[in-house]
């Protein structure tokens, strides 16, 4: 099963909008590939990490760094990872 299949169930089982199942689709494909491109683990640890790089660039909006915490901390519990973000 891939990795994002039982983020995507678990959407549908809540009754998520498109529009949301499609940004935190994109959220988290972003998380993952940075992920994979640091060679780390998907940990709330990281997610912080990857967090912040992306505002110390100054690439997210307030609204971008709030949907992009809203998806991790949904995306992480389906992984079977704490999201103590």
């Amino acid at each position: 099963m891939d990795l994002l299949d039982d983020f995507i169930q678990s959407m549908d089982l809540k009754g998520f909008s498109k529009h949301t199942k499609k940004t935190y689709h994109t959220k988290v494909t972003k998380y993952i590939d940075y992920c994979n491109e640091e060679n780390i683990d998907l940990t709330s640890e990281s997610f912080k990490t990857y967090l912040f790089t992306l505002i110390k660039e100054g690439r997210l909006s307030r609204s971008s760094v709030r949907q992009n915490i809203a998806a991790i901390r949904f995306f992480l519990p389906t992984q079977k990872v704490s999201p103590a973000i």
